[in-house]
Order: structure tokens, then C-alpha cells, then sequence
């Protein structure tokens, strides 16, 4: 197998996307990268006798084209030359659109393809009919990562690999908005989730290896059955995910806590929460934490609020209490708490 056939863990692809670094990354890679990806585009060709002296896993050889966001412009024979040359990987990337010519399928084995697709959003019917396209041409994996430029467009990903159910391929989002669909698609069949192995992201939303393990435990994949998270923006930053997913582990509970980078938090709202979508993939959201600018927006939304909410106009607190959304907020108490226990008298 390619990758792990445990439907417990997830296979673990780190992408090396800085040149200058790339010996220190892979020096510092976590143990739970079973890959290396080495994006051509922006770190060159590596030699891969001399990645294999530094690492121990399987290589995946990756040119990712301008027109599907990496930074490749070479014109299609030098690009074929390259393809062909990387055969010497264990593994290599063929972008649908442009690497499935028979020079190149001739020396790249099906066995060894990543057959990928890096596009626009699409509706469910339009990815499982480019998703036809790319599996009609023999492959171990196929990847297809449509654009998350709107709230509701994440999601799509998740529900092709619902509706497709096959464990070759790995389908997420792309772009900030979508960064959570990666650590969700494992849950619904996708078998690799792709990482950074050093600082630097090879595309927007990509984690690094370390916050990957550190934040969701990756590569184990615990059995869930409800969504909780942290919404506004920014958050990638933020430890919520990290202490959240940590005590559900610790206490057996069988849920995950995503952090959810929200462009507008109606949208949001209408297209992600009430829309049912994530109910319908059998992850039902049951709570999140709500941090700025979303925080009057949290309680304009909520069927019922506290008091303290109310009188503060906010809430850093959404919780469904059947099919009500409940807002609270914390924010004042954890002010009052910190000032008193450093002995600040409060007046008013």
C-alpha cells in the first residue's frame, strides 16, 4: 500500500517548498510523515538518492503548474523532460490537464501516478465529472482541490468524497477559508493529508507538520461524531485546537475541534452552520468559540443569549442546546479575574 489502509490514521505528506531550507526541514521532520512531497516549482530537482540518504519514507515528485497556483512555466516538452526524469521518485504528481500524454505515462507506472486537478469551486455534479475525467487514466491517487473563495464552497470537497467513497482519493479545500476541510476529509475516506514540512506553506491553508500532530493528533484518526471549533479571523494561530482536540482524547469523547477562519460571519452562518451540510456528512456542529471581528455578529445569530451577553453586545460563546444556538460570553469575567487577582480595585 501507498498509504496507510488503517481507516484509524491518515498518511502524513510533507511538502518541501523552500529551497534554502530544505536539509534542515527534512533534519526536523516528526516522526509521523511517512512522505516527503518536494514541490519542483519552488525548491528545483532534488537529487533523490540524496533525499533518500536523509530521509527514510516514499518521495513524491510534484511541478506544479501557473495555471493550477504553483509557480512552474516551463513550456510543455521541457516540462514532459522533467516528468520523465523524475521517474526516479517512488512516486509522481501528473496534473490532469496538462501531463497525461503517452511519453509521460510511458515512464511513469500507474502504480507510482498522483493524478491531480487544482481549479475553480464546482458544484457537486461538476467535481464528480472532472473527478470521471482524472480516474479514467489508471492511478494509486488521484487529488483534487477546488477553491474555497466563498463560504459554502468548502464544503463541496467533502461531500464528493462522501458521495464518491473510495479510498484513492484526497480531496479538500484550498485557500484560507477551506484550511479545515483538510483534517476533516481523512474522516470521510481521503487517505493522505498534506503538510508543510518546515515554516513555510507550499499553498494557502496548508499547516505545518509540527501544528498538524500538535493540534490534531495527526496521524491517528480517533472515531468523531460531532464538530466543535473556534471561528473569526485570524486563527490559524490560536492553541483552542490543540487544548480542545488534547482533553477529547484524554476523555474518550469522540469529537474534533476545527478552527474555522471565517470571512463573513453571516455567510458563514447561512452556509456552513444552519445550511446542515455538515449534519448531512455525520458530523453535526454542536458549539464554537467565536473570537473577533465575529463576536456581535455571534449574538445577533443566537436564539437565545445571556444577560452578561446582551449587556457587553457579544458573545465568545455559541452553544446548540437542542435546536437552539445559545450565546454566552466570558470575556468580562476573564477581565474582572485577572485585575482582582492582582489585587486592581474596580469601581462601577
Amino acid at each position: 500500500m501507498i498509504f496507510s489502509d488503517d481507516a484509524h490514521a491518515a498518511t502524513l505528506i510533507a511538502t518541501l517548498a523552500e529551497r534554502e531550507t530544505v536539509a534542515e526541514d527534512l533534519a526536523r521532520l516528526p516522526a509521523g510523515v511517512a512522505w516527503v512531497e518536494v514541490r519542483a516549482d519552488l525548491v528545483g530537482d532534488l537529487d533523490p538518492d540524496w533525499l533518500r540518504d536523509r530521509f527514510a519514507g516514499k518521495l513524491l515528485y510534484t511541478l506544479r503548474s501557473q495555471a493550477e497556483g504553483g509557480a512552474a512555466s516551463a513550456l510543455p516538452g521541457e516540462r514532459a523532460r522533467h516528468l520523465v526524469s523524475a521517474a526516479a521518485y517512488d512516486y509522481v504528481d501528473l496534473e490532469g490537464a496538462l501531463d497525461l500524454d503517452p511519453a509521460v505515462l510511458s515512464a511513469v507506472a500507474a502504480e507510482r501516478r498522483v493524478i491531480s486537478w487544482h481549479g475553480p469551486a464546482l458544484d457537486l455534479v461538476g467535481l464528480r465529472a472532472r473527478f470521471s475525467e482524472l480516474a479514467a487514466v489508471p492511478a494509486a491517487l488521484y487529488k483534487m482541490v477546488p477553491r474555497a473563495l466563498a463560504h459554502g464552497d468548502e464544503l463541496l470537497p467533502l461531500a464528493l468524497l462522501k458521495s464518491v467513497g473510495r479510498r484513492d482519493l484526497v480531496a479538500f479545500a484550498g485557500g484560507e477559508i477551506g484550511a479545515w476541510t483538510r483534517y476533516l476529509a481523512p474522516r470521510l475516506g481521503a487517505p493522505v493529508v498534506y503538510v508543510a514540512a518546515g515554516e513555510r506553506a507550499a499553498a494557502p491553508g496548508q499547516p505545518s507538520a509540527r501544528r498538524a500532530i500538535a493540534d490534531y493528533g495527526l496521524p491517528a484518526l480517533p472515531a468523531i461524531r460531532a464538530l466543535s471549533g473556534i471561528a473569526g479571523n485570524p486563527v490559524r494561530g490560536s492553541l483552542s485546537p490543540r487544548l480542545h482536540n488534547a482533553l477529547y482524547r484524554a476523555l474518550g469523547l469522540p469529537r474534533a475541534y476545527l478552527a474555522f477562519t471565517v470571512e463573513g460571519f453571516g455567510d458563514f452562518w447561512l452556509e456552513v452552520v444552519e445550511s446542515g451540510s455538515l449534519e448531512v456528512l455525520g458530523f453535526p456542529l454542536l458549539g464554537l468559540s467565536v473570537t473577533a471581528p465575529c463576536k456581535p455578529s455571534a449574538l445577533a445569530v443566537a436564539g437565545a443569549s445571556s444577560p452578561l451577553a446582551e449587556r457587553v453586545g457579544g458573545a465568545n460563546t455559541l452553544v446548540k442546546s437542542g435546536t437552539v444556538w445559545e450565546a454566552e460570553t466570558t470575556d468580562p469575567e476573564g477581565v474582572v479575574a485577572a485585575l482582582l487577582r492582582q489585587g486592581v480595585p474596580l469601581l462601577g
